[in-house]
């Protein structure tokens, strides 16, 4: 039994009867295919029957690596048939690179025998065999595998862009929610919400949005402020009840503190930490308007929305509805 490490690559022969098995571990890069190559040529001068070369362990393989390894295991008059075995995609393509012939390649498949031997003389050569083994038929062939994934990345990138249309149909209808409760904003958000439906419409036709260099730079700021404010107010909206800071408000949109608050103070005239706090007033009133003033006390649902402060909730609730929350709490009592 013969061990060989090149930088990171473990190489180890093991003679089994006349069939000598090199089992590879790590990445098959162009430094560890020196030792790969050396390997193969001491075992094949030792004459076995056959040389197995297990790929099952391999993590990686570079262009490099698969060219020693073509050129390694090519047939060659007088010596042993090179086998290859449990070869992954990944290592398949770059040997298809390098013109491998895959005739004498047991890639693993079941049904296939790994022992049958390779004939002991190379195929004849002829125009076409050179033509592959050149230089153009290598980039030839480097081009094709570049083309395949390039088909799987747009693949990707259309799944991608269904998803994100999804995410701006619901900034669009987050913006139109918010522009119904504040009407000194709504035009301003409405137009943010009708962006984001454009862009939504542009992902789901697959077509590369580009506004050309005479577009206006603010056209984008305005798509980003949109996505901004629309990821904050439904963050805001969903955990209003839990204890939420800025700097939530600010990761839950993607953004920096500053950013966030710039984007709420260009496009709705506040602060994110007022609006929170709006919100909060907004569910307490409701739910002091539905409240049974024998079951529960203002205090209580004003703690229930964050509000710690008595005598500041009932000022900021008498600013906003004129009128003080007991008032509205006995409402419900004095309603019948």
């Amino acid at each position: 039994m013969v061990q060989v490490s090149g930088e990171r690559l473990r190489i180890r022969a093991e003679h089994r009867d006349r069939i000598c098995v090199v089992s590879l571990k790590g990445p098959l890069d162009m430094t560890a295919s020196i030792g790969l190559t050396e390997c193969i040529k001491t075992e094949r001068a030792a004459r076995p029957g056959r040389l197995v070369i297990d790929m099952s362990g391999v993590s990686s393989v570079d262009f490099g690596g698969a060219r020693a390894l073509a050129n390694a295991a090519r047939p060659a008059p007088g010596q042993c048939p090179v086998i290859v075995r449990s070869l992954r995609p990944a290592a398949r393509q770059q040997l298809e690179l390098t013109g491998f012939d895959f005739g004498w390649l047991d890639s693993g498949l079941p049904g296939r025998d790994t022992d049958r031997p390779a004939p002991e003389v190379p195929q004849p050569r002829g125009p076409d065999r050179d033509l592959a083994d050149s230089a153009t038929g290598m980039l030839a062939r480097e081009w094709r595998h570049l083309l395949r994934l390039a088909e799987h990345a747009i693949a990707d990138a259309r799944r991608s862009a269904q998803s994100l249309a999804s995410t701006e149909d619901h900034v669009a209808a987050t913006l139109l929610r918010l522009a119904a409760r504040r009407p000194a904003a709504a035009d301003r958000l409405e137009d943010l919400a009708q962006t984001a439906r454009g862009y939504a419409a542009t992902l789901r036709s697959r077509e590369v949005h580009d506004m050309g260099p005479a577009a206006p730079a603010r056209a984008h700021l305005t798509y980003a402020a949109s996505g901004t404010v629309g990821r904050a107010v439904a963050f805001i909206e969903d955990r209003a009840r839990d204890d939420i800071g800025v700097a939530d408000i600010a990761a839950a949109a993607f953004v920096t503190v500053r950013a966030v608050q710039l984007a709420f103070r260009r496009y709705l005239d506040t602060t994110p930490l007022a609006y929170l706090r709006q919100v909060r007033l907004e569910r307490a009133h409701q739910e002091l308007t539905e409240a049974d003033p024998d079951r529960t006390t203002v205090t209580a649902i004003a703690a229930g929305w964050r509000f710690t402060n008595a005598s500041r909730f009932s000022a900021y609730y008498r600013a906003a509805y004129d009128v003080p929350p007991t008032q509205t709490l006995h409402q419900h009592q004095a309603g019948p």
